[in-house]
């Protein structure tokens, strides 16, 4: 998306939601960002190459069902199909989306619609706040943390092996691993944490 990734909207009432000890809404949390995340792009990948192919399947039966004189269909697919889908019917058989409609499988009331009272609450003191405020510094603080102890690592390397075979071993090991722990953890922010499709939630008072 234009102008890179920011942070999901998910993330401040997962905060909530987890400093109310309120479980149950922040796994649902989780499971609907998790389900938003696998609907990123996947053009130009095998994934991408059987959805288009599937999706020229359900094209090519509905031509033969609109040749048959069908006036009405129906297709029932799953989210990762939808844009790609929508292009092909378009594409091969010149249709043109009318109507849109969104359906509400569950809802997931946050703490703050749920106890209105809340908000006459200073910033500080709302449940949640205090967990976003300090889930970053945090991060950074064990980042910090591993990058000195890596450095550690390396001159104890360097002091008890020196310029030699196992020293070069043990210093690239090490390297190695706190390359793997922080790929993962950038990794995972930016498929996870980071929102790259635009908006994903638009309710301010829940999300469905």
């Amino acid at each position: 998306s234009v102008g890179g990734g920011r942070p999901a909207a998910v993330l401040a009432p997962l905060a909530d939601t987890l400093a109310s000890f309120d479980l149950q809404a922040a796994r649902r949390l989780v499971f609907a960002q998790v389900l938003v995340g696998a609907q990123e792009d996947p053009a130009g990948t095998e994934l991408g190459v059987l959805i288009s192919q599937r999706n020229a399947a359900a094209v090519d039966a509905a031509r033969q069902a609109i040749q048959q004189g069908q006036t009405k269909l129906a297709i029932l697919y799953g989210a990762l199909h939808t844009a790609d889908l929508g292009l092909q019917l378009q594409n091969t058989l010149g249709l043109q989306p009318t109507q849109r409609e969104w359906q509400t499988v569950w809802r997931v009331p946050l703490p703050a619609a749920a106890a209105p009272e809340l908000n006459a609450l200073p910033a500080l003191l709302r449940p949640g706040n205090a967990l976003r405020f300090m889930a970053l510094p945090l991060l950074l603080l064990v980042g910090a943390a591993d990058y000195v102890s890596t450095l550690d690592q390396i001159g104890e390397a360097v002091t008890a092996y020196g310029a030699s075979s196992d020293g070069y071993i043990s210093i690239f090991l090490t390297v190695f691993l706190y390359v793997i722990r922080h790929g993962f953890v950038y990794y995972a922010t930016s498929t996870w944490a980071l929102d790259w499709n635009g908006e994903m939630f638009n309710s301010s008072t829940a999300l469905e």
